[in-house]
């Protein structure tokens, strides 16, 4: 689900850099979707870690190792492709070159020159939201609070989601538009994200469906595909609310055909990769095509190609970049935490 959903924002990409007549106007949704999900599987995976003593530096290490080196590569290529842009276009140069070295460490630094947070790769700005929630959870040491307080705090979540939603008329602008919209996205990740924390550690997900892994992909098509709902909240509210959180409860299980595990194994590990790369291979594309350097190729067929090559690119980034270099830092670090406890048990 979450490479169908990384799928998703990249058509939407694609048919705006490039006009096209079909627009899935909803596909902005697969990031409320990717909130439920990230809220979900960090629970999963570190809330016993965090009770049985794991620090909170070594969460953030953890967390670091896994998102930032896709994060480096996708602002490295954004800013190589928005400096091309700009010298084609005779614009400042000097400027992109900030704006790229502020996406390095996550500052969103458009939003103060009137821009979108992260003008060379702009679906960074989801990934700044989305660490802060988990600067925020690993805080809390994975101890969850009463009953009570978790519902109340989720209560009030949503009501600030919906508010805020209706304000706008649509989820779509909230977290990367100008300067209040853009602070705004930290009221667009609180709900999704507590909501996957508390599906996990309340238990409420279906084991043992396997038959559904096909029925929750349709229908997250069927979601962000669906072209009939234009700058609609209360189809936004209804999928982040309700929808979304009901798929991760019914969709948290292993497929047991072997062809779906594969497939399902490639379109999970697609997912990250192609979401952080996708945009500059899309907007460069683009830029040649409106330049009429891509001769007798119409627009539809030029976005498809800029998605293949956008997804061909993410998986051999992933697999001769992005997993080696995790795996290696992550020895180091190990390497590293083996001398600091020799040394003191020497001491």
């Amino acid at each position: 689900m979450r490479g169908i959903a990384a799928l998703a924002v990249g058509w939407l990409h694609a048919a705006t850099y490039f006009r096209l007549n079909f627009e899935p106007h909803h596909a902005s949704l697969a990031v409320d979707f990717f909130f439920v999900l990230s809220g979900f599987v960090i629970a999963y995976a570190y809330d016993g870690k965090l009770k049985a003593g794991m620090t909170f530096a070594d969460f953030a290490a953890k967390r670091l190792i896994r998102l930032y080196p896709l994060i480096f590569i996708g602002v490295l290529v954004g800013t190589l492709v928005s400096i091309g842009i700009a010298a084609l276009d005779d614009a400042d140069l000097k400027r992109v070159l900030a704006l790229g070295c502020a996406a390095l460490v996550l500052f969103p630094l458009g939003t103060l020159l009137g821009m979108q947070p992260f003008p060379v790769n702009n679906p960074l700005w989801s990934l700044f939201f989305e660490l802060i929630a988990n600067g925020i959870y690993g805080l809390g040491k994975g101890r969850p609070a009463s009953s009570l307080l978790s519902f109340a705090a989720l209560a009030v979540s949503a009501i600030l989601l919906v508010a805020v939603t209706v304000h706008y008329g649509t989820i779509e602008r909230v977290g990367f538009g100008g300067k209040i919209s853009s602070s705004l996205g930290l009221v667009r990740v609180c709900y999704p994200f507590l909501t996957g924390v508390l599906i996990y550690r309340y238990q409420l997900f279906v084991r043992g469906f396997s038959k559904f892994d096909s029925m929750c992909a349709l229908l997250l098509v069927a979601i962000f595909a669906t072209p009939y709902f234009q700058q609609s909240w209360l189809y936004d509210v209804t999928c982040i609310l309700l929808i979304f959180p009901l798929l991760i409860s019914i969709g948290t299980h292993d497929p047991t055909n072997r062809f779906a595990t594969a497939f399902w194994t490639i379109s999970g590990n697609l997912s990250y990769p192609f979401y952080l790369i996708h945009q500059p291979i899309v907007r460069a594309a683009s830029a040649f095509y409106h330049r009429n350097l891509l001769y007798r190729v119409t627009p539809g067929l030029a976005a498809c190609l800029s998605l293949i090559i956008a997804a061909a690119s993410s998986y051999l980034i992933f697999l001769v970049y992005d997993r080696p270099l995790r795996a290696w830092l992550t020895k180091q670090r190990e390497c590293a935490r083996y001398h600091q406890a020799s040394a003191r048990h020497s001491a």
